[in-house]
């Protein structure tokens, strides 16, 4: 009887290290960044992020809150937002609710501000989401205000968290630019996309990126068949 206890608890010991060892799984969010055209029916907005079964979206439109919170309803998303950066509004809507969100104003040296709207999403109880929006103005440094956006994250988004941004610059140059800053850090969404050309890109449009490496990858990204292009990029967040 002994040897059987001690047989039955020995399994269970190891059963239960397997599963710690074996950690949770991976899980990925099929994320949608969109610049919507002004005018789009929330309707039409919503239809697009249920066709392509997005669990989460970053959307930069001219709209007024209410709208953000009729394409919300339509798509079954919750809202966290709408934030004004630059001439627009930010708002992201995900399959639960944040654990919390803020939008701040950053100083930038040399002179001007970023505006930033940060979200965090419970993923499990040891991961996180962190959704992060931000506008490049015109009259900014761009390279001072990717170090701001930078301390930003090293201080303020938690280390456990996989992070998703998406960023609206005035063109194309700009938007060059804050990639190939953000690059060490921050992964672009373009990198994944096969059908991309290289260094194709599209002008006043919302990048995403992604990162760090070492808690999330890009299975795929792909700019989608509708006004201004959306990116939808499937990101796994890891073990």
């Amino acid at each position: 009887m002994n040897r059987l206890l001690w047989l039955a608890a020995t399994t269970l010991l190891l059963a239960g290290c397997t599963i710690r060892l074996g950690g949770p799984m991976p899980v990925e969010y099929r994320t949608v960044g969109w610049q919507i055209p002004t005018g789009t029916d929330a309707a039409d907005a919503a239809a697009l992020l249920v066709a392509e079964r997005a669990r989460v979206a970053l959307l930069l439109a001219d709209a007024d809150t209410a709208w953000f919170y009729q394409v919300a309803g339509a798509s079954g998303r919750s809202v966290s937002g709408p934030a004004r950066i630059g001439q627009a509004k930010i708002a992201f809507l995900g399959d639960g609710e944040p654990v919390g969100d803020t939008t701040v104003a950053l100083p930038v040296d040399g002179g001007g501000e970023i505006i930033v709207h940060d979200a965090l999403y419970e993923v499990d109880d040891y991961r996180y989401l962190n959704l992060l929006a931000v506008h490049f103005g015109r009259d900014l440094d761009v390279r001072e205000s990717v170090r701001t956006l930078l301390r930003y994250i090293a201080t303020d988004v938690m280390i456990a968290s996989t992070v998703v941004l998406a960023v609206s610059t005035p063109d194309v140059a700009t938007g060059d630019e804050v990639a190939a800053l953000l690059h060490p850090h921050l992964r672009d969404a373009a990198e994944c996309d096969e059908r991309a050309a290289p260094g194709d890109s599209s002008d006043g449009l919302v990048r995403l990126f992604f990162g760090p490496e070492a808690r999330a990858h890009c299975a795929d990204a792909r700019r989608l068949s509708a006004p201004n292009a959306p990116v939808l990029m499937r990101v796994v967040v890891q073990r």
